[in-house]
């Protein structure tokens, strides 16, 4: 007796017997529907060991799958079963899958970034990747995330969604087949591709109340956009503007939720609206080697007194001095604070100390007077020992043009020499008068 049992979407066609054995006859009354079957056999004289026993015919349906296929053998001599070897892989009809994703019955898996595949017909299985390439702010939606498709992927490229994907910070990107969803977070750097313009930095003032701030451009836009000015006094970064004469360190800090933080630098220069005017040739002529020390007081030499310079009026609570070398118990406390409010001193070394013992010098006494009523000069002072480099330069040439000072001789200005207490009383008369 031959017992058959088999997958249930297999048919069995046919039946007949093998070589061993004489004849064979369904027990069923030939029933091949029957599952499982018994099959006997007739007109066998003995147990046949070898042969083929009998050849079963099925119809095998399209789809990818293996069916799996068993039979037992009992022998009417001893009544035992016998071990039967069956022509089929692992047990049944292997059919196996094609090579597109359409021959096979794939279901889909995801863990993080990855997606998989696999079969559940032949156990094929395979991965994609997602994978996030740096990304920066532009104001416009980035992608920046790519699929790499891992060794004998079917199913395509899949599709990729972002979300968060415009502003700085953290966004998101997916992928989905079937039920499954892959996901994988990305970076949106703040962008450094933009410029910062300062102007105004050139301003004149008559006072505090026509003062008006540096203006500050920005190449970039962004809604919540900070725009930081501050300017350095007496040797002190503050956001107040100066509203006194003088020339002061300026930088504009710019930075947003999507811009990255950038600083310019920049000078803003105040000075005075409607300058005093020296006449020229006040004192233009008048001799001596110490800049007009020795300038008569009489004559077509005696200047003009002009009108008196327009001040910002200091204030009078200087409850804090601006250097640390200047205190309230000093006679010139207030004085050099009032200097210092006017723009007339920045001060000395990196403009924290005034030092008010030192000696003065003929270019920073006539720097005093040019910061306190000068106007911009026309060109060069003419002397050879002041360069357009040095600070004073401006001091100088102002001072020359207008008959305050006519140098120390042979073309020479000598600003490095003390200032006697002559010669800045000359200064003085030279641009004030009598």
């Amino acid at each position: 007796t031959i017992s058959v049992s088999y997958d249930a979407d297999l048919t069995l066609t046919a039946v007949s017997a093998g070589t061993a054995l004489g004849s064979l006859s369904f027990l069923a009354g030939g029933d091949l529907t029957a599952n499982p079957i018994r099959l006997v056999w007739y007109g066998a004289g003995a147990d046949a060991s070898n042969g083929t026993l009998a050849t079963l015919t099925f119809t095998v349906p399209a789809a990818a799958k293996v069916y799996p296929v068993s039979v037992s053998v009992k022998s009417a001599l001893d009544n035992a079963l016998k071990p039967v070897a069956i022509k089929t892989e692992a047990g049944g009809f292997d059919v196996g899958c094609g090579t597109t994703a359409a021959d096979h019955s794939l279901t889909y898996t995801a863990s993080g970034a990855v997606l998989t595949e696999t079969c559940s017909v032949c156990g094929h299985t395979a991965t994609a990747t997602l994978v996030a390439a740096p990304a920066t702010y532009t104001g416009n939606e980035v992608a920046p995330v790519s699929v790499t498709l891992g060794s004998g992927w079917l199913s395509g490229t899949p599709v990729i969604t972002y979300s968060n994907n415009i502003n700085a910070g953290t966004g998101t990107a997916t992928a989905t087949l079937g039920d499954a969803t892959a996901t994988i977070d990305f970076t949106i750097d703040k962008s450094s591709a933009y410029t910062i313009t300062l102007d105004n930095l050139d301003q004149s003032l008559v006072s505090a109340a026509n003062s008006k701030p540096v203006s500050v451009t920005v190449s970039a836009s962004d809604g919540d956009m900070s725009i930081v000015v501050e300017y350095c006094v007496g040797g002190v970064w503050t956001t107040e503007k100066p509203v006194i004469y003088g020339t002061f360190p300026v930088r504009a800090t710019v930075s947003s939720a999507n811009l990255a933080t950038q600083t310019v630098n920049g000078t803003l220069v105040i000075t005075q609206k409607d300058p005093v005017v020296i006449p020229t040739g006040g004192g233009a002529s008048g001799g001596g080697s110490s800049g007009g020390s020795s300038g008569s007081s009489s004559g077509s030499n005696t200047p003009t007194p002009p009108p008196a310079p327009i001040l910002i009026p200091g204030t009078t609570d200087y409850s804090t001095s601006r250097f640390v070398d200047v205190k309230s118990t000093d006679y010139y406390y207030e004085s050099v604070n009032w200097a210092a409010e006017q723009g007339i001193t920045s001060g000395t070394g990196d403009g924290s100390t005034f030092s008010p013992d030192d000696i003065v010098t003929r270019a920073q006494i006539v720097t005093f007077l040019y910061r306190l009523i000068g106007q911009k000069p026309n060109g060069s002072s003419g002397f050879t020992d002041v360069k357009s480099s040095d600070y004073y330069s401006a001091s100088v040439a102002w001072a020359a043009q207008n008959g305050i000072t006519a140098g120390t001789g042979n073309g020479k200005f000598s600003p490095n020499d003390d200032c006697l207490r002559g010669q800045i009383a000359t200064f003085l008369y030279k641009c004030f008068g009598n």
